[in-house]
């Protein structure tokens, strides 16, 4: 009789530290998971700003004026001069 109670006490011991158990590992998920997304909140305005600097310098790079345009622009000017 003594044994049979403390068996089923301890069952239910068992049963409410599985629960326990389960909930710490909910809980440690869920922190998992805020921390993750603060750490993309906190980046996301460093990557913003990378993405922003390198459409920029693709941007320079298109508007830069390139040799054979500075040779062109002179061949005209040449070309303008000789005709007057």
């Amino acid at each position: 009789g003594n044994f049979a109670a403390l068996s089923r006490r301890m069952d239910g011991l068992d049963k409410r530290m599985d629960g326990l158990d389960k909930r710490m590992d909910d809980l440690q998920h869920y922190l998992y998971l805020v921390l993750v997304l603060l750490g993309i909140i906190v980046a996301l305005p460093s990557v913003q700003k990378m993405l922003q600097w390198r459409e920029e310098r693709q941007e320079s790079r298109k508007s830069s004026i390139t040799l054979e345009d500075v040779e062109r622009l002179i061949d005209a000017r040449m070309a303008g001069k000789a005709q007057a």
